[in-house]
C-alpha cells in the first residue's frame, strides 16, 4: 500500500508531470465554460418551448398594478381560452392599434352573445374606461418576478445581447485556437493516455481530460448559438406594457385620428355604400343631417351608420315607393386614435313602446348616445313612432323609447355610444324638459356649469301626437349660458317632451354656436364663422328629427313635411358653414353647432409625450398673466425613461388659436426635478371667464432638447 502512491508520483513525474501542474485557473475556466454552456442551453430550450406553446414574457413599465407587479416586473403570461377567464385573473389586453395593458379582471359582463371583462389596475382608483371583449385566446399572468423585467430590458436589447455573444465567441475562439496551436500530430499511446510532443516535452492526456476538453469545445459553440437565440427570442417577444398612468404620445389624452365628411344623394330604396378611408369602428362614430321634402317618414329620412369594417358609410332607406324622392345626407365620420371608445348596434321594434340592447358597461357621465332610425316602408304619418329617444340608464344598456306608441317590427334603430376614457376629458349631463300644449318656450338647468366654447347639445323629441300640424312637434334647442338650455318652437299645441344631452368636452375640442333663420322660400343659408381647421371639424344641428341631427323649429302646420324643419349642415370652407333645406313653404329656425374636434395637433415631433393642463376657474374669473402652479410626479416619468432627470425637456405650451407658443416655466421655490411632487409655475395668456376651463399643454420626452424658456420675469 505504501508503494502505490510512490509509484504514481514517480509515474506522474516522469510522464505527465507538466499536465498535473497546469494552473488551477485553467481547470476552473473549463469547468465554468461547461457550466455556463449547460445553463444557457437549458434556458434556451425552456424559453423556446414556452414560446412555441404560446407563453410570452411581458415587462411592466409603470405602477398601475401596485405591489402585484411594480415597475420593472417581468410577467410570464400563458395563453388561455377566453371562456375560462374569470374575476381575479390578471390579463394582458391586446387592442388593435393600442399598446398592451396588463390589469386585473374585476367583473365579467355579457350581452347575451359576447363576454366582456371590466378591468382595473390594482393601484388605480377606478376601472378602465372601455370593457375588454373576451374572444379567442387571451394571455393571463402565470408568474411574476418584481425585478427581472429591468434586467431583461437591459440585457436583451440588441446592443448588450450582441456584445455578450461577441465576447463569448472571442473567449471560445481563443480557447479553440490555443488547443489547435498546442496540438501537433499524436504519438503512440502509452500508459493509458495519448502522448503528445510540445516544446521537447512529452505528456499524456488522460481520457477524463479528453472528455472535458471535448465537452468545452462542443458545448461552447452550441451555447453561443443558443444564447444568441435566447436573446433574440426574449427581445422580439418582450412587449413593454404601459398603463393608464403613463402612455405613449397617442394615448396621454384623446387624440383625433381624422374627420371625413361628405354629402350623398340617396334616390333609391335600399342601402347606398359610400367608400371612405378605413377607420377603426371601435374608436369612430358618424354624425349626420338630412334634407328632404316628402310628407312620408319612409321617404324623408334615412338610417346612417358606419360599415362593420370601417371602410364605408352606409345609408339605408326602406320605402314602398317605386320611385322615392331623393334625400340628401350630409355625414361626418369622426375617428379617434386613442382616448375614445365607441359601441354600436342596430335593434328592431317589437310592438312595445321601448326596446333595449345590452352594452359593455360605461360611465354615462362621460358618454353620449347617438340614435338613428329607418321607418318601415308603410309608415305614412309623422307620428309618435317616429319620435323616439335613447336612454343609457346606469350604463349597461341602451333603451330606445317612444312616448308610448308601439315600435313596429319593421322599424330599425341604430345607436352609437361614444365614451371618453378619462372623466377629465368629457362631462355629459342629461336633463328632460317638457312643453305643454300652449307653451312655445321653456328652459332646463344643468347641475354642473359647462363651457360654452367646449360644449354642444344633442336633443331628442317624443310626443304622442300626430297629424298635419307638424310644426307643433318641431323644436329648437340651444345653450344660452353655462347652466341653461333653452327649448322653443314656433307653434304651440301638441305636448312634447325633450331629452337633452349636453356634452362638455375638455380635451381641447372647441364648439361654435349660433342661430340661423330661414324665411319662407329660402333654402340655403351660408353661416360665417371664425377660421377653423376643416380637417377636424363637423357641423350639425342640436336636435335629432327623426334620428338625424338636422332639426329646428318651423311654423308649418299644413302637412307633416319634416323637411320644413330639417336641414343639412356642412363645413364648406374654413370660415363658412352652409345650412340647406329642401322644403321651404314656411319659416324655420335652427341652432347650429360647429365642432372642432380634439384640440390642436402635435407641437413638436421630437417630444414623445404630452399631457393636457386644465386651468379651471370657479365663481371668479381669472385675468390674463395669472401665475398657475402645476404639480407632476416627475420621478415616475424619469423612472420609465419618459423624461430627462434634469427636467430640461419639460415644456409648457399654449395654443393661441392658430399656432403653438412655448411659455416660460420655472420650478416653484423649494421644488426640484425628479421628485414625486415636482411643481412648476407658468403664466396664463388670456383671461378665463368664471366657471370655465382653459387648456395648456405639458410636453416632455425629448432626449436632446433645445434651451428651455425659464425667465422668472415672465412667470
Amino acid at each position: 500500500m505504501r508503494l502505490i502512491p510512490q509509484r504514481r508520483t514517480t509515474h506522474q513525474s516522469a510522464q505527465v508531470g507538466p499536465v498535473d501542474q497546469r494552473p488551477i485557473v485553467r481547470r476552473l475556466m473549463s469547468g465554468l465554460l461547461i457550466a455556463v454552456s449547460l445553463v444557457t442551453i437549458t434556458s434556451t430550450i425552456a424559453v423556446v418551448c414556452g414560446l412555441a406553446v404560446g407563453y410570452r414574457p411581458v415587462v411592466i413599465l409603470t405602477g398601475s398594478m401596485g405591489d402585484t407587479a411594480p415597475p420593472g416586473s417581468l410577467i410570464v403570461a400563458e395563453p388561455r381560452s377566453a371562456a375560462t377567464i374569470d374575476v381575479g385573473d390578471v390579463v394582458v389586453m391586446r387592442r388593435p392599434g393600442e399598446p398592451l395593458i396588463t390589469h386585473r379582471v374585476i367583473e365579467i359582463e355579457t350581452n347575451g352573445i359576447s363576454r366582456f371583462a371590466i378591468t382595473q389596475g390594482d393601484a388605480n382608483e377606478a376601472p378602465d374606461a372601455a370593457p375588454y371583449p373576451l374572444e379567442g385566446e387571451q394571455l393571463v399572468s402565470r408568474w411574476v418576478h418584481p425585478k427581472a423585467g429591468k434586467w431583461a430590458l437591459t440585457v436583451f436589447q440588441p446592443g448588450p445581447a450582441l456584445a455578450v455573444v461577441a465576447l463569448a465567441t472571442v473567449v471560445i475562439a481563443i480557447q479553440m485556437l490555443r488547443r489547435i496551436w498546442r496540438s501537433p500530430a499524436p504519438a503512440q499511446a502509452r500508459a493509458g493516455g495519448t502522448p503528445r510532443s510540445s516544446a521537447g516535452r512529452t505528456r499524456t492526456v488522460a481520457p477524463r481530460q479528453r472528455r472535458r476538453r471535448a465537452a468545452v469545445l462542443g458545448l461552447a459553440p452550441l451555447a453561443t448559438i443558443s444564447g444568441l437565440g435566447l436573446a433574440w427570442a426574449l427581445f422580439t417577444t418582450n412587449e413593454p406594457v404601459p398603463n393608464n398612468v403613463f402612455g405613449t404620445a397617442a394615448c396621454f389624452d384623446p387624440q383625433l385620428g381624422s374627420v371625413q365628411d361628405g354629402e350623398t344623394i340617396h334616390a333609391v330604396n335600399g342601402t347606398v355604400n359610400v367608400p371612405i378611408t378605413a377607420v377603426d369602428p371601435a374608436t369612430s362614430f358618424v354624425l349626420s343631417s338630412v334634407r328632404s321634402s316628402s310628407n312620408e317618414p319612409a321617404d324623408s329620412t334615412a338610417l346612417v351608420r358606419l360599415a362593420a369594417d370601417g371602410s364605408a358609410v352606409e345609408i339605408e332607406r326602406s320605402t314602398d315607393n317605386g320611385a322615392p324622392p331623393a334625400v340628401t345626407v350630409a355625414w361626418s365620420v369622426v375617428s379617434y386614435d386613442c382616448g375614445v371608445s365607441v359601441q354600436r348596434g342596430t335593434i328592431a321594434g317589437d310592438g312595445t313602446s321601448s326596446v333595449t340592447d345590452t352594452i359593455a358597461t360605461i360611465d354615462p357621465g362621460r358618454s353620449f348616445v347617438l340614435l338613428g332610425s329607418a321607418p318601415g316602408p308603410g309608415d305614412q304619418d309623422f307620428g309618435p313612432d317616429d319620435l323616439v329617444r335613447a336612454d343609457l340608464g346606469t350604463g349597461s344598456s341602451v333603451t330606445v323609447e317612444s312616448a308610448g306608441a308601439a315600435l313596429a317590427a319593421d322599424r330599425s334603430y341604430h345607436w352609437q355610444v361614444v365614451t371618453f376614457a378619462d372623466a377629465a376629458d368629457a362631462v355629459v349631463q342629461t336633463i328632460d324638459v317638457a312643453l305643454g300644449s300652449s307653451a312655445t318656450i321653456t328652459t332646463g338647468s344643468l347641475p354642473t356649469p359647462v363651457s360654452l366654447t367646449n360644449a354642444f347639445v344633442l336633443a331628442s323629441v317624443t310626443s304622442n301626437s300626430s297629424g298635419a300640424d307638424i310644426g307643433e312637434r318641431l323644436v329648437r334647442a340651444r345653450l344660452v349660458d353655462a347652466t341653461t338650455v333653452e327649448v322653443s318652437r314656433s307653434v304651440g299645441g301638441d305636448p312634447v317632451d325633450v331629452r337633452i344631452q349636453v356634452v362638455d368636452l375638455r380635451d381641447g375640442t372647441t364648439v361654435r354656436h349660433g342661430i340661423v333663420d330661414f324665411a319662407t322660400g329660402e333654402t340655403v343659408k351660408p353661416i360665417l364663422v371664425d377660421p377653423v381647421d376643416t380637417t377636424r371639424a363637423s357641423a350639425i344641428s342640436s336636435v335629432a328629427v327623426p334620428g338625424q341631427l338636422a332639426g329646428g323649429r318651423s311654423d308649418h302646420v299644413a302637412d307633416d313635411v319634416a323637411g320644413e324643419g330639417s336641414a343639412t349642415f356642412a363645413v364648406t370652407d374654413s370660415t363658412t358653414v352652409t345650412a340647406e333645406r329642401a322644403s321651404s313653404a314656411s319659416n324655420a329656425s335652427f341652432a347650429w353647432q360647429l365642432i372642432e374636434w380634439a384640440g390642436p395637433t402635435w407641437w413638436d415631433p421630437d417630444y414623445v409625450f404630452r399631457q393636457r393642463i386644465d386651468v379651471e376657474t370657479g365663481a371668479v374669473a381669472a385675468p390674463d398673466a395669472y401665475t398657475v402652479p402645476v404639480q407632476l410626479d416627475h420621478a415616475a416619468l424619469v423612472a420609465i425613461d419618459a423624461a430627462r432627470a434634469d427636467g430640461t425637456d419639460v415644456r409648457v405650451v399654449w395654443w393661441d388659436g392658430s399656432a403653438w407658443v412655448e411659455l416660460d416655466r420655472v420650478l416653484e421655490d423649494n421644488s426640484s426635478w425628479n421628485q414625486t411632487d415636482t411643481t412648476l409655475l407658468f403664466r396664463t395668456q388670456t383671461p378665463i371667464a368664471a366657471d370655465s376651463v382653459a387648456n395648456y399643454w405639458l410636453y416632455f420626452g425629448n432626449p436632446t432638447p433645445a434651451p428651455v424658456l425659464e425667465d422668472p420675469e415672465n412667470v
